[in-house]
């Protein structure tokens, strides 16, 4: 009898499968077959996954599901357990516990590592270029998608039972760490007190990785898809949705420049004015030059948006020795705005002629370029937004984070 059936078709034809749980006299079984033909050799690799991984996680208490093949289609055990991700969740308004359950969960990744990494023709075919991460802890072997909602507690221990994304090349340990991250913060409730940036803080440096890690990720998920373009990629180029005329001709007129006023030490004026262009998808690069500038504002629109900064980089003076390795990551703590900070690099302005005022302009340097995305935001989203930014519940809560962080 089937108990459950799941289709992962929407990818490259090599990957698609399905896993079906049959139950017979009372046995419960997990199957995984190929949905297409040429999705067989994935299949037949799990005894080989299964082999390589069993070894690795020894010292970290991690133990693979069994998996035998049957034909063609991999048997796996059936295990009735608590998922890692449900015990998390349970304490997701408990930062305390929490973070203790999440660093030990952390710790227990790090003791795959069992060699360095240097990137390889195998691993640039999946994850692109990350030469940055080279000489970093990684596993020589390794499952990406070693995530709470894969990992079960049963009989004591932790059994992974996924472990489709399993390759035998090194991968950095703080990459894996990264997905468990990211992929457990889109599944928290709105109001939680445990955040993405809360998960990540405890993975080394991850500021500086982070753009390395989203390359790599976007590559992975182009390797999975291949050529096949699934239905959620085709709704975007087949309809845009309900559009208001009027509001997205406003922001299209507000929205072809970012201005930037720069402040000589007399403070900002109309006539000392640096404008960029930002292309059709709201990108925008600018680059000012510093030299006689105690501040600057950046006027991003004139409407409610979002404002997302990242790709920061101070070009140095070459006659001058200093060189601040975390220039820019000081300055976007330091910053002004007329709006709120949702995390490092990402604000949001419920109301129009939004600014971000820069006060701190760190020393050896002669210019500055930012990378922003700008996204409009239709008038009700932005109310809303307003309304929630500006109630007493979300400043309390605001604050006891705060205090907790402090703590």
């Amino acid at each position: 009898m089937i108990l459950y059936a799941k289709f992962s078709n929407e990818r490259s034809p090599e990957f698609a499968i399905r896993t079906v749980i049959t139950e017979e006299n009372g046995v419960k079984t997990v199957l995984k077959a190929a949905a297409k033909e040429a999705a067989l050799p994935h299949i037949q690799e799990f005894p080989r996954r299964y082999g390589m991984l069993s070894e690795l996680y020894r010292k970290a208490g991690f133990l693979p599901n069994r998996v035998t093949l049957a034909g063609d289609t991999a048997v796996f055990e059936y295990l009735d357990g608590k998922l890692l991700e449900t015990t998390l969740m349970a304490f997701a308004d408990k930062p305390s516990a929490f973070e203790s359950m999440w660093k030990s969960f952390l710790e227990r990744i790090d003791l795959t590592a069992d060699t360095v990494f240097a990137g390889t023709e195998a691993f640039a075919e999946v994850f692109g270029n990350a030469d940055a991460l080279n000489g970093e802890k990684a596993s020589s072997c390794a499952d990406i998608d070693l995530i709470p909602a894969n990992i079960m507690e049963y009989g004591g221990a932790f059994h992974v039972i996924d472990y489709e994304w399993t390759f035998d090349f090194p991968v950095p340990v703080d990459y894996i760490k990264w997905r468990a991250a990211v992929y457990f913060a889109q599944k928290l409730p709105q109001d939680a007190a445990v955040t993405e940036e809360t998960l990540l803080r405890f993975i080394p440096e991850c500021g500086r990785k982070e753009t390395v890690f989203r390359n790599m990720e976007e590559h992975f998920q182009q390797y999975m898809l291949g050529s096949h373009v699934p239905l959620r990629l085709l709704y975007r180029g087949m309809t845009p949705g309900s559009v208001d005329m009027t509001h997205l001709e406003q922001w299209a007129a507000a929205n072809q420049t970012v201005t930037v006023y720069l402040d000589r030490g007399e403070g900002f004026s109309e006539a000392d004015v640096i404008r960029f262009p930002v292309d059709p998808d709201g990108f925008a690069q600018i680059r000012v030059p510093l030299s006689g500038i105690t501040g600057l504002r950046v006027d991003p629109t004139e409407l409610p948006c979002i404002v997302r900064i990242g790709d920061e980089t101070f070009v140095r003076d070459p006659e001058k020795r200093e060189e601040p390795e975390n220039a820019v990551k000081q300055l976007l703590k330091t910053v002004t705005i007329n709006g709120w900070r949702i995390r490092e690099g990402c604000y949001a302005f419920p109301e129009p002629d939004p600014w971000i005022h820069v006060t701190s302009i760190p020393g050896g340097t002669d210019s500055l370029t930012l990378d922003l995305h700008i996204e409009n935001m239709q008038e009700e989203t932005s109310k809303i937004l307003g309304d929630l930014l500006s109630s007493r519940s979300f400043k309390a809560r605001a604050k006891q984070l705060l205090k907790g962080k402090k703590s």
